[in-house]
């Protein structure tokens, strides 16, 4: 019932077990609507040392909304091709999936995601689109197109919800199916990787036997 924790700048922490729950997702979503009410609220207490209407709030709100937007696409991008799953079905469907197949779609939209704003983004998405992602990724990701991304992404969604997705029956069986054709995929570009590193190297043993049988000209 009770834990104590040292740290590097010699400070002791005291924790007691209470009977609260605590739901990691609940107080990461009060931390992102504490950053998004931020820069509107100049008279709160500052976040993380700043001045919460000075300068340095304003990267702070810049990436939030950046990620929020982020976030929007990806839940729009999912919205469509659950609504037009069949490719070419009509010419409005080719007109909403920028004439894509919705896998393609889904990585296209996925590939427009900032590197860095990727995370952010994902933390936000609500849960209810949580299994339908993973089915996406699950699907997106045969055949080992954008395999990196396919897999940054269902990485990062199973640490984020690991707790709620562990204790969903429907979830386990597509769990098991996206970590065996994502360790597919990334193996395949691993073996092509290689491959293709070897041919360059054997490419320069050939170019320096080359020019060691190349007679000097006098």
């Amino acid at each position: 019932d009770l834990l104590v924790s040292g740290s590097h700048d010699r400070s002791v922490r005291v924790w007691n077990r209470t009977e609260e729950h605590v739901y990691i997702e609940e107080e990461r979503q009060k931390e992102l609507d504490l950053l998004l009410e931020a820069p509107e609220n100049t008279s709160g207490p500052a976040l993380d040392g700043g001045a919460v209407g000075g300068e340095e709030s304003a990267p702070v709100a810049k990436e939030t909304k950046e990620s929020q937007d982020a976030c929007d696409r990806i839940m729009e991008a999912l919205d469509r091709c659950a609504q037009h799953p069949d490719e070419g079905s009509s010419a409005l469907q080719n007109a909403i999936l920028l004439d894509m197949t919705p896998d393609a779609f889904f990585r296209h939209t996925l590939r427009k995601v900032r590197s860095n704003q990727l995370e952010p983004a994902l933390m936000q998405l609500p849960f209810d689109y949580v299994t339908a992602l993973l089915t996406r990724l699950e699907s997106a990701g045969k055949g080992g197109a954008d395999a990196e991304l396919m897999a940054r992404a269902a990485l990062v969604v199973v640490r984020l919800h690991h707790s709620r997705l562990s204790t969903t029956a429907s979830a386990l069986p597509l769990l098991r199916s996206l970590r065996a054709s994502t360790k597919r995929a990334l193996q395949e570009r691993c073996d092509q990787a290689g491959y293709n590193l070897a041919a360059l190297r054997a490419i320069r043993r050939r170019l320096n036997d080359d020019e060691l049988t190349i007679p000097s000209v006098p």
